[in-house]
Formats: C-alpha cells, structure tokens, sequence
C-alpha cells in the first residue's frame, strides 16, 4: 500500500458519479456555503497540505483536539486513529474509519486536491451564523446544495424565501412553496402543537429543536427538527428544519437490532454462549451448544468453561491473551474442547468482553473445525505427495500475486532452470531473461493476454541455461480470481519437455525422411492389416491412379476392387497361396489395375509378411510400381522390332564407338540388309560397316560422316558400296545415333535404300537437260539472228513505202496492191517489235528495281490515256494509301498499268458505264495490287489455261493483238511476283498482282 506522502498520479481506477467542483479561497460565497453544511470539510492541496477549514471542521478541531494535526492530511487521519491500510489517494473516492471515535470519512480527489468530508450529528455552527448568512445579500443559490431547508416567512407563516431541499424533501416546486403558508403544511396535530408557539415568535420566543410533521406534496408524513428565530431587521421568520427521518429510521433500526441479535443468538447454526469474564460460568447458552457438546441447558447452568476443555489443553486456556487494545477487547483462539461423551473436538474460539446485565462477561462463538484440520492435514499431505510428484515428473509451479508484487517458485522451477545458487533472489526478471530471445515477447505478453482473456493459455517456449543448453518448456498459466472477482493472482506450471520435443523433432525428421523417400520414388507405399483388413496407401496414390469417386482407400477390399476382372482371381489366389504357405515370407506379382477415370494401368506389386510369434502372418507391407509405360515401350519396343525385322529399307545397329579405326562393331541386322548386300547374318556381326566401302567410296562423304558421328548428330550420305560379290551399288544411309535414359549414346542405327536404279535415272535425266538446255540456246540464237536479217530488209520496205507517192498511181488493182502491201509490212514490223520486247524481258535477269510511288506512275499512265478515258467515260477510283510503295522495276510498272488501263477502255461494256477500280495493300505474301473493271469479262472455263498466252484473243476488237496479258504475265513473273484473274462474262475482270517485298 502506498502511503499518503509516497502517493503517485495514475489513472484512477473508480469514476464517482458525484459531481465536484475545485474551490478557490477567495470565493467567500462558496466558503459561506461549505460553512453552512453539517458535514466537515477540510481540502488539502497535491503536497497534502491543509488549504480550507469549514466552520463544522474548525468546531470539530476544537472538540477533539486535533489542532496541531490539521497541517497535512496525513498526520490529521493518523491523529483521529483513521485505518489507512486499504487508503489509495490514486483513486477518486476512498471510504475509511476510525473505530476509536467511531468516524468515517469520504476523501475525495480531484484536480490535484484532496477533500476530506466527516459527517456530523448534529449542527456544531453557532445558529445566529447560520442566520446571519440566510439574511445575508450574499444569500445565494449555492445554499441549494445544502440538505437542511431553509426558509424566510412572515410571522403568521407565509413563506418568503425557502431553498431547493425543500422542494426536493416535500415535492413542490420553489414556486409553489413560495405561494403557501409553512404552517399549513404540517400534519393536524404538528399544528395544533405549534400554533400558539409560532405566534410568539415575534415576542422573542424563539422555537428550538421541535419536532414537526410535514404533509408532502403526495400525502406522506415527514418528520423534521425545526428551530425559528425572529429577525428584526428582515421583519421576518428565519426557520431551519433538518430531516430526522433517518434517526428515527435508525433508533427503529436499533430495536429491530435488538430484537435480530437474540433471534441470532438463539438460532445461529454455531454454539454460542455467554459466560462470566472471571468465573467463567455459563450464563446464556444457544440450542447449538446443547447440540455440540451433548449437555442439557441445565446441566451447563451449573458448569463452567473449563469443564467442557480438554485437560491437555486446559493450561493453555488459562493463559489465553485478551487483546485489550480493541474496543471491545477481544480473544481469537484455537483450543481443545471435549463433549459429554468424550469426543475431542477442533474449535476456532472467537470471545468479545462486554457488558451484560451489569456484569462483565464473555461472548463467544464456537466453530468446530474439526474435519477442517484434518482436511488441512490431508491437504498437507496430499502437497508432499504432490511435491513428490512434481520432482518425479520434473513439474514446476510459480505464482505471481498481482495485489503484492510477489512472486512464488516451487523447487522444482530451480531444477528445470538449473539454479544452485542465490535461489532466493531469482526474480520474475531472471526468469524472463532466460527465456530464448526469440520467445521472450511472447511469454512477456501471457500475464496481459490471459488477465484479458480469462481462460488457461497453454504454451511451448525455450530457455536458455547459464550453460548455453537450450532447454524446451511447455506452461499452463491462468488466472486466479478473489470472491470480488478482481484478480488476485496468476499462476503458472512448467514442464520440462525437452527430451519429448528431441524425441518429436527426431520423429519429424524421421518421417521427413520418409517424406521425401516417397515423393523420391514411384512406389505406393501400402500397409495391410491382415486381422481387421484396414490397410494405408501413401499420398502418391491418387497422384499416380487419380481420386475415386467413393470414398479414400481404406481397405483390402477397396483394393481389390480395383483388379481388372481377368487379373483378379489369379492375383487373390496367389495372396492366399502366399499367406498359407509358412516357408513364403513375400509376394510378388504384376497386374493391371483400374485407374479412377477408367483407364487400364499396368502393375508391379510386391509385399513383405510380418508374423507373430506364433508365425502367423498378421500384417504385410509393401510397395506397388506403376508399369505402364514400361509395358507400353515393351510393346513399343516389340512393335519396332517386327518393323526393323519386316522393312523393305536394310536397317543396321552398329555400337556407338569407336569412331575412328577399326570402327564400331555391327550389333544387328536385318534381312533386308543381307538381301541387299549378299551378307549373312553370322558374316557381318562383330564386323565395321567399313567392309561394305570400296575404290569408288567417295571419301568426300565418308569425312562428312565421320564429322558428324563425332558431334553426335544424324546424318544422311549417298555413296557408292559394294556388296560381297564386290559389285558397286548405290546406297542412302541415314544415320541416327541412340541414348539411353542418362542421355549417354550407345548405339548407331542406320537405314539404307538401294538407290542405284534412281542415280542411271538422274543420270539420264542430267543428259536430256543439257541436250535440251543446248537446243534452246540454238533456239534463241535462231530467234536473235532471224530477228535481225529480217530487221534489215524490213527496214528497207518501211523506207521504201514512206518514200512512195501513190498519187500518181492510177491503176485501181495496183493501188489495192500496194496498200495491202503496206499494211502487211506495218504489221510484220509490230511484230518483230513485240517479239524483241519478249526477249528482252526473258533475258534480262538484272532488271534494275527500285522504290516506287503507284500513284506517281499511275498519274502518268492516265495522262497517256486521257483521251481514251474522255471517249470511254470512264470512272475511276484508287487509293494506295495502304501500300504506297513497291520495289519494282520503273518501266515495267508503267507497261503494266498501261496494258490493264487499255483492256479495260477497250473492251469494255456497252450497256453500262464504265467503272475502274484499283487498290494496294501489304499483305504477308508481298504487296497486293488489284485491278478490278465491270467490262465484257472473260470466259474463265474456256480460257482459263490461256489467259496470259501470247496472241490470245478473246473478243472480236480491231485493235486486238492477244500479246498485252502475256507482256503483263512476263514482267510480273520475271521479278519474283504473281499474278491471278478472277472474271465472268458480262460481270467484269478483276487482277490481283503480288510483287515480292
């Protein structure tokens, strides 16, 4: 408990609801108000020191001589004999007593100040004061605090002024109390006791200390101590009534005390007696006592105390101590007490000194704790038992009380922690400092969370010793409470679990272990009780044949279900088989077994039998093997084997090394093979595929291969072998190099194909083309060279007829002659001309290309064709904004457009306008341009293979060549691009050319 002068400002742990306000000295109003109260009032400032004295305390200082004590408050509560045990100025409202002079004081704290209230019985304030301050032009409503009525009247009773206790006592409002007369609120008979009283007032007859009735607002009676002076100077009743409703309450409370302590006496369920101090004589006795001690109230009547102790015990009786220092003086005692059959009994003696009847005598209560002890006995024994236990099982126990600061650590806590010295000062912050720094917080943190929890918190933290050895402790810590249910205190058990947490995380990682050897391998791991039939598969399980749509594998019979039905009766017999014979210790077997979405998986199971001592097989461990793909490269394998086995191509395994002399040795050949070379089988195994090489081996090839063998990459050759009658052959060898699962190679397999008959045809084949390549040359040299013999002389008849004047001629024969001739002549001359063109472009490889605009060139060609476009009406749209270059030919492009622009003026529709239309675009394949018209189109089923032919007409026009597509179709296709037509007849032609990017 802290004192009153070590007192330190904390949150204050009790609100009162009661409102107070700090009072400064120099409010003499307020002064007035407290001097008015019937309660003392002392305030004390934050140091304790006294700073106000109301006129009740300065009266009351005098009466009980406490003058030089009133300086500090603690030296004031310490002279009245206050107990300040349980006294915490920290909290706002503190109740104590003074058993001595029969006090009680309410200390009240606020704003750093102490008040000190000490109820009073009556007033001590001399009344004229009082007077004096009702009269007074200070009067103000602070008076309404105080619990006294006061009031002013006429002197036949009218009520002038009167304070806000009365409203409160009666019922009325102030209002309505200031419209009555005070005496006509008294009961009948008060008034009839007053009236002439009253009256006389005024003569200087003052009422004092009489008692009258009030009839309140509801009808009640209320009784109250009225004294009433006569003020000359107001001309006025000064009247002051206190409520002595309560006095009343507590006199009536007295004689109902009374009248309860003898009904106690006589029916409390515990001997009690009264008996005299000195003789100690028996003088009243309970029924209880009869009860306990076997004796009739007659028969004690006539004994005394000592006659019912224990003569063991009886010495000890006599010298009992009274404490006299407590009023009244008091004995509390554990004696030997012994009933009228002889029984020795336990009793928890409890004696007051007191006065009864004139006489000074002894009251006692008697508790037989009798099974108390010897419960206390047993539990005394039962806590060596448990200590006993604690040591065995290395089980600690602290406690912490939460009111004293105290901590409490059994033997065992120093065992665990390993403490042989200074065990005495081993404190709550040791403890926590050998907590493992990694733990510390959170056990620091188990007082606040199980006070705030209210239930047991369990928890395995670890400690470390002065040695650096790490120890594990597993604790139970919980709260205990008092029967206020304020927590009292917390405790807490240990124990040493260290060797069960090694053992723990051994077992982790043993089936850590066990963990990661079954994710390692791609066995399921199983485990059958063979009594109960209950058996365990490992996790991979449903990894490996998927999740059933019933529930988990928990049996032998969830298993065997499973069986493929052509496998299941052969399986359960050699389980049986297994179990039955006692010289088999495994099974073994491979299966195929149902997966969960139906599919058919391949099985290889063995199992381990674990006997009995009686060598009965009682349980079976062990592991199966998805096999599936092995099985399925089995076949795989098999399936090969009859293709290597069967193939029309020689197939032939050779060893992958080595790669140099003598080469590797032949492993495997087919029949092919021997049919192919004349070889047996016996002949070439162990052999190097170099028997098959002769003079006509071409060595280029043979290093190509040895190049690549040493990369280990495949590789095909065609060269010349011979066979074993060492006729050469042709062969195409492709060779392919083989590895085993590690990657590592091992094997060379090659397929070879007699290709002796294709090489006479390539052979044939590369004649023909140079005899055919030499006749078009002689062709093109024909081409060039009739071209130009004819170019001269034709030249000469061009010359000829433009010098020729035929206005001379007359004859009208000869005139159609020569203009035949002269047409015929014209017409040779084009056509030479286009013939060159085609040349031209055939032979021209190195065409030069470059960037050019569509729309640039376009604008040219419509310019060369503006008067034809005139005539046609033509509408024309374009737009090559999506593809506005192309790297082409500059001459050529124009031609092109050219050609297309004039086959749409010419050969366009008479029975609708016509409409030209031409777009580019970027496409994947090159730059797309499309020419589209709705001309006469073309007859695409009959024409389709001739379109671009050279001199193919399709319509009957004048002007009609049939060498424009094909000039088209020549220069598109010259620089690496397509050209396609879609058309129909009457519709119109559409053209989509590709150039290369």
């Amino acid at each position: 408990m802290e004192t009153l002068a070590e007192t330190k400002s904390h949150t204050s742990e009790t609100k009162t609801n009661k409102h107070i306000h700090t009072l400064n000295q120099k409010d003499l109003l307020i002064q007035r108000a407290l001097d008015f109260s019937n309660e003392v009032i002392l305030i004390f400032d934050q140091t304790q020191k006294n700073v106000y004295l109301n006129k009740q305390a300065q009266v009351f200082i005098q009466n009980y001589g406490c003058c030089n004590a009133v300086h500090s408050l603690n030296s004031f509560l310490e002279q009245l004999a206050f107990s300040i045990e349980n006294l915490d100025l920290c909290l706002v409202t503190n109740e104590i007593y003074s058993s001595k002079y029969g006090l009680k004081a309410k200390i009240v704290t606020l704003e750093q100040q102490y008040f000190v209230y000490l109820s009073m019985s009556s007033v001590l304030v001399p009344q004229q004061d009082i007077i004096n301050t009702i009269i007074s032009p200070d009067f103000h409503p602070i008076l309404n605090q105080s619990n006294d009525i006061l009031c002013l009247t006429t002197c036949e009773g009218k009520i002038l002024k009167i304070n806000r206790s009365a409203s409160i006592l009666w019922g009325y409002s102030v209002e309505e109390l200031e419209q009555k007369n005070l005496l006509e609120l008294l009961t009948k008979s008060s008034y009839q006791s007053i009236q002439a009283s009253f009256g006389s007032i005024a003569d200087g007859n003052p009422l004092q200390n009489v008692v009258l009735e009030i009839s309140k607002k509801d009808g009640t009676v209320f009784p109250m101590l009225w004294n009433a002076v006569w003020n000359h100077q107001q001309q006025a009743v000064i009247a002051i009534a206190k409520d002595i409703s309560e006095n009343l309450i507590k006199e009536r409370a007295l004689q109902i005390s009374e009248q309860n302590y003898s009904y106690l006496f006589n029916n409390n369920p515990l001997p009690m007696w009264i008996n005299d101090f000195h003789t100690k004589e028996f003088i009243e006795v309970n029924d209880a006592t009869l009860r306990q001690y076997g004796y009739s109230k007659e028969e004690l009547a006539k004994m005394t105390v000592y006659d019912i102790i224990a003569p063991e015990n009886l010495e000890v009786y006599k010298n009992i101590g009274w404490d006299f220092s407590t009023q009244p003086p008091n004995y509390r005692g554990i004696s030997l007490h012994q009933t009228k059959s002889g029984n020795i009994i336990i009793v928890d003696i409890t004696a007051h000194q007191i006065e009864y009847h004139n006489r000074l005598v002894s009251l006692v209560l008697v508790h037989d704790i009798t099974l108390r002890k010897q419960a206390e006995k047993e539990l005394i024994q039962s806590n060596n038992r448990l200590k006993t236990a604690q040591e065995i099982a290395h089980l600690a126990y602290w406690e912490h009380d939460l009111r004293t600061g105290k901590v409490y650590w059994s033997d065992e806590v120093f065992k665990i922690f390993e403490i042989v010295e200074n065990k005495e000062l081993f404190d709550y912050e040791d403890y926590i400092g050998m907590v493992h720094p990694e733990d510390r917080m959170s056990v620091k943190l188990l007082e606040v969370s199980v006070l705030y929890g209210s239930k047991p918190i369990e928890k395995e933290f670890r400690i470390v010793l002065p040695s650096g050895k790490i120890k594990y402790i597993f604790s139970k810590t919980q709260v205990v409470f008092d029967t206020d249910g304020n927590a009292a205190r917390i405790d807490s058990t240990f124990l040493d679990i260290t060797l069960q947490k090694q053992a723990k995380l051994a077992l982790g990682k043993s089936n850590e272990r066990f963990e990661l050897a079954k994710k390692a391998t791609r066995d399921i791991i199983w485990d059958w009780d063979i009594i109960t039939g209950d058996a365990y598969w490992s996790d991979n399980y449903e990894i490996i044949f998927g999740k059933y749509p019933y529930e988990a594998m928990k049996d032998f019979q969830d298993w065997s279900r499973n069986l493929h039905p052509e496998d299941r009766e052969r399986v359960l017999d050699e389980i049986q088989m297994a179990l039955t014979n006692p010289a088999q210790t495994t099974w073994e077997s491979e299966y195929r077994y149902y997966r969960a979405n139906g599919e058919i998986a391949f099985v290889s199971d063995k199992g381990y039998m674990v006997f009995d001592n009686h060598g009965k097989p009682i349980r079976m461990v062990g592991a199966m093997r998805d096999i599936t793909k092995e099985k399925l490269e089995e076949q795989q394998l098999n399936l090969w084997k009859s293709v290597i086995t069967n193939s029309k191509d020689a197939i032939l395994i050779t060893e992958a090394e080595p790669i140099d002399l003598p080469g590797p040795r032949i492993i495997y050949a087919n029949d092919a093979f021997t049919k192919m070379t004349g070889y047996e089988f016996d002949e070439i195994i162990g052999k190097s595929p170099r028997i098959l090489q002769g003079s006509a081996t071409n060595r280029v090839e043979l290093n190509k291969l040895r190049n690549t063998l040493k990369k280990w990459e495949s590789c095909e050759i065609e060269i010349i072998n011979y066979k074993k009658n060492k006729e050469p052959f042709w062969v195409n060898i492709s060779l392919v190099p083989l590895a085993d699962e590690n990657g590592r190679y091992t094997h060379w397999i090659s397929i070879q194909k007699d290709i002796t008959e294709r090489k006479k045809n390539e052979e044939e084949r590369e004649l023909l083309i140079r005899e055919l390549t030499q006749i078009n040359q002689d062709l093109r040299q024909f081409s060039y060279i009739t071209s130009h013999n004819i170019r001269s002389p034709l030249s000469n008849l061009l010359g000829l007829l433009k010098i020729l004047n035929t206005s001379t001629i007359t004859d009208p024969t000869t005139l159609m002659v020569l203009e035949g001739f002269k047409t015929s002549t014209f017409q040779l001359n084009d056509t030479i001309n286009d013939l060159l063109k085609i040349l031209m472009i055939k032979e021209n490889v190195n065409v030069q290309q470059e960037h050019i605009e569509f729309e640039c060139i376009w604008k040219k060609v419509t310019q060369m064709t503006q008067q034809l476009i005139l005539e046609a009406k033509a509408r024309i749209d374009f737009n090559f904004t999506k593809a506005e270059k192309v790297y082409f030919n500059i001459s050529y492009l124009e031609s092109i457009l050219l050609n297309l622009l004039s086959n749409a003026l010419k050969y366009r529709s008479t029975e609708r306008p016509l409409e030209i239309s031409i777009i580019s675009k970027n496409t994947s394949k090159g730059i797309e341009l499309i020419f589209k018209d709705n001309g006469l189109g073309i007859d695409l089923k009959r024409y389709k293979s001739k379109v671009f032919g050279l001199y193919q007409r399709f319509h009957n026009h004048p002007d009609s060549k049939g060498i424009g597509l094909y000039m088209v179709h020549a220069q598109v296709k010259s620089l690496g691009g397509s050209i396609s037509i879609k058309s129909k007849v009457g519709k119109g032609t559409q053209f989509s050319i590709i150039f290369k990017k």
